[in-house]
């Protein structure tokens, strides 16, 4: 089998699984929230709106304010969350059955694990497009516009009065809630991946959770989770992050894992890795 079919295989048994139906429920609880402090304060949320909220995360936390009350973007860290799960297990499972004849007859161990990366993009991008329609469609039952750019006065409210002055646009509404999220869980995710490669998948999860805590912490462009956080971002807010170091990193993180990953599959032991 070469990569073209090896891609096709992972495509068509790892996308869409059943377990894609949660998808749209995690969505819907931050939609809800958006739409109650929209409707407590008088104005109608456009899908803009709806999208920068899912990903909007939490202001810069000092470590001295922990000691007076535990804050956590609760929203944030289970949508990021749900797709690091959603994926956490797929590699394991597909060696544990067809696998490990599909890695012989590929004859190249290094192709076998590049499908895997690739369907792990492909699937990091289902789960954002997901959470897109599901915004998309709780506009619509509210009464919403879907545009996707986004009134300033309704986005100050939201962030609550965090956010530059002047129109947000489509792009600058793209970039913060899909694109820069995207790219921030298919680091994590590949990172995950790979390290199931040498330890087992729970632990794999835990060390995933607990980059996102720190990013909650710990507010820089170096730190994975920064870059999703739409109250973070340089585009949104002054003295924000750079959205562009946090997506550059993003990317070597991806490069990273692929060339690694599959140096490291090539010479691990298949027979163990089901166990």
């Amino acid at each position: 089998m070469n990569l073209s079919k090896l891609i096709r295989h992972d495509l068509r048994c790892g996308l869409l699984r059943p377990r894609c139906v949660l998808i749209p429920l995690l969505a819907a609880l931050p939609c809800w929230m958006c739409y109650r402090i929209a409707s407590i304060s008088g104005f109608q949320c456009s899908l803009g709106g709806y999208m920068l909220y899912c990903f909007m995360g939490i202001e810069p936390i000092r470590v001295s304010d922990t000691m007076d009350k535990l804050r956590l973007p609760i929203m944030w860290l289970l949508l990021m969350s749900g797709c690091l799960y959603l994926n956490l297990d797929y590699m394991l499972n597909d060696l544990s059955l067809t696998g490990q004849q599909i890695v012989v007859r590929s004859g190249d161990r290094r192709e076998w694990f590049l499908s895997k990366c690739v369907w792990n993009l492909m699937s990091c991008g289902v789960y954002l497009l997901l959470v897109g329609a599901t915004a998309a469609i709780f506009t619509l039952f509210t009464g919403g516009d879907l545009s996707l750019s986004c009134d300033p006065a309704a986005l100050d409210t939201l962030y609550r009065g965090e956010v530059k002055a002047g129109t947000v646009s489509p792009f600058t509404v793209l970039t913060v809630s899909l694109f820069l999220p995207y790219l921030t869980v298919s680091a994590l995710s590949l990172l995950q991946m790979t390290l199931c490669l040498a330890v087992r998948p729970v632990l794999c999860f835990l060390l995933s959770e607990v980059a996102l805590l720190l990013s909650v912490y710990c507010s820089s462009p170096l730190i994975l989770g920064n870059g999703a956080m739409g109250i973070r971002s340089g585009l949104l807010v002054s003295k924000g992050v750079d959205p562009w170091i946090a997506a550059g990193e993003c990317v070597v993180i991806v490069l990273l894992c692929a060339v690694f990953g599959a140096w490291e599959f090539k010479r691990s032991d298949i027979i163990g890795a089901k166990e």
